[in-house]
């Protein structure tokens, strides 16, 4: 009759359970932004630049001679790469006998700069996205399903208190009274055991949460080296452009040109080489200068919030004993519970570093009641031992466990 009762209820409110229920959360807001935010995001600007690309016009050549096929000049100039001349970049606006910045004859004295990177961009970003999602893989193997395997059962851990045996609803089960209690009593002595997996899997943890601050300044490096050492000042110099000053140039259309230069040498009918000296329209630049732009300040954000989340397992490891006040707030945090703050003193002063984050974890996935019985039974076992070691002590035996192994 409850089991009914039970089902009833939970399909009633069955939109609401799917959505409440999720997968495990086994890293912090800091390494999804690295792990799947940003590989999304740079997925998208990967199918966009392709979408724009194969669909549509990249490069438009102006040919001079109406004997050039069209479709030849547009394809040689996009693989041949094509250049625009430095000297030329300002001349435009202070002369005003030059139409586009970087265009204009060519002299002995003139610098050119050749244009090859839009050609690789597509790949470049893919490549990226890739990186930037590996260390959710290797994190999400590392991790094993440890936290998975400790929590699953605990999704209708309320609804649990009342029914005596296990209830399938929704395809799931509700775990009983007695199942629950004995999940608790597992993860409990899982943590009390000290087992070398659970303080490896903090350690890991921490490991990848500092490699994505590595990885990011790698990437930066990758794409200020990808872009010819401006990238690194990309952001900075469209913010500070002035629009209404005449005689500024636009750094972004110096970066990214819109007209560019291609020559093009044909064999005439006699068999001497005919030079045709091409003006391009490069359509695809006008999206590349937006992507580029949001990925420096994308980046530029995404390094601060690393670095704060770095300097936070820093001041964490220094203050999470010293501070149990701190603990007690973290925990109230993430997840609802009453945890006296004079228990919470007393078993993460027994606890090393890794035991005291590995607790963290499993307040964000456990219900608060839950939590909060788990908590105080490790206070009462660490009590116990506490005793039973202070016996052996006095019988010369020694202590059982070494409460303070990190010392």
């Amino acid at each position: 009759m409850i089991a009914k009762s039970l089902d009833s209820a939970v399909k009633a409110f069955k939109p609401q359970i799917k959505g409440s229920i999720g997968k495990p959360i086994i890293e912090n807001i800091i390494f999804r932004l690295h792990t799947k935010f940003t590989a999304l995001l740079l997925f998208a600007f990967f199918f966009l630049v392709c979408t724009r690309e194969y669909f549509g016009d990249h490069i438009k050549c102006l040919k001079g001679d109406g004997k050039l096929e069209e479709k030849m000049v547009n394809n040689y100039c996009f693989f041949m790469t094509t250049y625009t001349i430095v000297t030329n970049d300002n001349r435009h606006l202070q002369e005003g006998n030059i139409p586009h910045p970087g265009m204009g004859p060519v002299q002995e004295k003139d610098r050119i700069v050749k244009h090859k990177y839009y050609q690789w961009v597509p790949f470049v970003l893919f490549f990226q996205c890739v990186c930037f999602y590996i260390p959710h893989l290797i994190w999400k193997k590392e991790e094993g399903g440890r936290m998975k395997a400790l929590v699953s059962c605990l999704h209708y851990a309320r609804l649990a208190h009342m029914n005596e045996n296990e209830v399938k609803v929704l395809d799931k089960a509700v775990p009983s009274k007695s199942a629950l209690r004995k999940t608790v009593e597992v993860i409990g002595k899982d943590v009390m055991l000290r087992l070398q997996v659970t303080r490896s899997w903090s350690i890991c943890l921490i490991t990848m949460e500092v490699l994505n601050l590595l990885h990011l300044i790698i990437q930066i490096w990758i794409t200020n080296s990808f872009l010819g050492g401006n990238f690194l000042t990309l952001g900075s110099d469209w913010w500070n452009y002035d629009y209404r000053d005449q005689n500024a140039t636009d750094p972004l259309e110096i970066l990214f040109p819109m007209m560019t230069k291609c020559i093009f040498n044909k064999f005439g009918p006699s068999g001497t080489i005919i030079h045709h000296d091409i003006m391009c329209v490069m359509s695809l630049n006008v999206l590349y200068e937006k992507i580029y732009t949001i990925l420096w300040f994308w980046f530029l954000i995404l390094m601060m919030l690393s670095l704060l989340a770095v300097i936070w397992r820093i001041a964490s490891y220094n203050l999470y004993r010293r501070t149990p006040r701190m603990t007690q707030l973290l925990y109230r945090r993430v997840t609802p519970g009453r945890l006296h703050v004079d228990v919470i003193a007393y078993v993460i002063k027994r606890c090393h570093y890794a035991d005291w984050l590995f607790l963290y974890y499993l307040a964000k996935n456990m219900p608060g009641f839950l939590f909060e019985e788990l908590f105080n039974r490790l206070y009462d076992e660490l009590k116990q031992q506490e005793g039973d070691s202070k016996s052996s002590a006095d019988d010369g035996n020694g202590p059982l466990l070494d409460l303070d192994d990190d010392k």
